[in-house]
C-alpha cells in the first residue's frame, strides 16, 4: 500500500488501510461477479480451444513472521515444503486450455486438531519422496491400467513393511530411514553376516552425525 500511495496522486495510506481492513464492501459479491465473468469468458474460449473447463480447488500458504494475524499457526506450507509459521488459503479457480484465474477463497482456521493434521502433510510428502526415490514408485515401464495398479500395490506393500519396521525399531534405531531399511534388507538377503554388521556400523555413524545436526539446529521441536 505504501507503493500505491507513492504512485497515485492525492492518495493517503490510511485510506487504503481503511478500505482493506474496516470498510464493509461485499467481497463475497465481488467474488461471485469474478466467477461469473470468468465462466462466461472461458465458455467463449472453449468454443475455440475445444478443451474442457476445469474447476480446481487447491491450497496455498502465506509465510508469516508474527503470531497475531488471523489463521496463523505452525502448519505445513507447501511453498517451502516444511512446517512453518504461516496462513493457509484454500482457493478455487477456473481453467481452460492455458488460461486460468482465481475465483474464490477461504482462509483455513486451524484449531489444535486441524493444525496437527495440516502439519502431518509433511510426513505424507516424505512418504511420496521415499516411495519414489527408494522404492521405485515412479520407476515403471508399463502401459496398461491393470499394470499400473499392480505396480502401485506392490510399492504400497513395501511402504507398509518399512513403516512397520521403523515402528518396531524406534527404540534402537529412532532415525532409521527408508534408505537405511532398503540397504539393510538387500544386504541381509544377498550378503553375509560380516557385510550386514559393517552396514549397521556405517548406519550408526550416520545416525550419530544426523542427531548431532538435529540437536544443533532444533530445541524442543522448534528450529533455533
Amino acid at each position: 500500500m505504501e507503493r500505491m500511495e507513492e504512485e497515485v496522486p492525492e492518495s493517503e495510506y490510511r485510506a487504503y488501510q481503511q478500505f482493506i481492513s474496516n470498510s464493509r464492501w461485499d467481497y463475497s459479491g465481488a467474488n461471485r461477479k469474478v466467477a461469473s465473468e470468468t465462466s462466461f469468458i472461458l465458455a467463449k474460449h472453449k468454443r475455440h480451444s475445444g478443451c474442457l473447463t476445469g474447476f480446481i480447488i487447491d491450497e496455498s500458504a502465506h509465510l508469516k513472521k508474527g503470531e497475531h494475524s488471523v489463521g496463523v499457526a505452525r502448519q505445513y506450507a507447501g511453498i517451502v515444503a516444511k512446517i512453518t509459521n504461516c496462513q493457509v488459503g484454500v482457493y478455487s479457480s477456473l481453467v481452460n486450455d492455458r488460461y486460468a484465474t482465481l475465483i474464490g477463497q477461504r482462509l483455513f482456521l486451524p484449531n489444535q486438531q486441524y493444525a496437527y493434521f495440516q502439519s502431518q502433510r509433511y510426513w505424507v510428502e516424505r512418504c511420496f519422496e521415499d516411495a519414489k526415490n527408494e522404492l521405485g514408485l515412479s520407476d515403471y515401464q508399463v502401459r496398461k491400467w491393470i499394470s499400473w495398479q499392480h505396480h502401485h500395490s506392490l510399492v504400497m506393500m513395501a511402504c507398509l513393511f518399512i513403516m512397520k519396521l521403523k515402528i518396531d525399531q524406534k527404540i534402537d534405531y529412532p532415525l532409521l530411514s527408508v534408505r537405511d531399511a532398503r540397504i539393510l534388507m538387500i544386504v541381509k538377503i544377498f550378503g553375509n553376516e560380516d557385510d550386514f554388521k559393517r552396514r549397521l556400523d556405517q548406519m550408526a555413524i550416520r545416525h550419530q552425525k544426523r542427531q548431532a545436526n538435529i540437536d544443533r539446529h532444533y530445541r524442543d521441536g522448534y528450529k533455533i
